[in-house]
């Protein structure tokens, strides 16, 4: 019965990194579209507008659904999203939403894709609005 259930879990997991790799291939495919549509200045400053349910940005919401490579190289690298924009009202960074957001071990992949945010990074000492930075905020979650 337990080997059935890890195969299960398995498969699940599989199907999982499958479907978020899709997912962030048809993200990279709609960010080259409104960047044709809009222009990638214009582009930028509707990816920086607010979502006020959340008060953060879809690059932020990206990123907690775990699409780093879609944020890394698309938004940031493609597009120019400053990895240290905070957004107003919760003034989180995106390094403030992996360290809140993240219920689980990193992968090894994941960990790679972390390094390269916090390497980008030029304020690793940013505050939300509790006055925390994302290290602490990491350490109380």
């Amino acid at each position: 019965m337990s080997s059935i259930f890890s195969h299960i879990l398995r498969k699940v997991t599989i199907y999982k990194e499958e479907l978020k790799n899709h997912v962030e291939e048809q993200g990279f495919i709609l960010l080259d579209m409104f960047k044709r549509i809009y222009g990638k200045k214009d582009f930028l400053r509707m990816v920086k507008q607010i979502n006020y349910r959340q008060a953060t940005t879809i690059v932020h919401e990206a990123l907690q659904a775990g699409l780093y490579r879609l944020v890394i190289d698309g938004f940031i690298c493609d597009l120019g999203f400053d990895v240290d924009f905070q957004a107003p009202g919760a003034m989180v960074t995106l390094l403030h939403i992996v360290a809140k957001h993240r219920i689980a071990e990193w992968n090894d992949q994941e960990r790679e894709h972390i390094m390269t945010l916090i390497t980008m990074s030029r304020n690793l000492d940013a505050r939300n609005n509790f006055g925390s930075t994302f290290m602490r905020t990491a350490k109380s979650c």
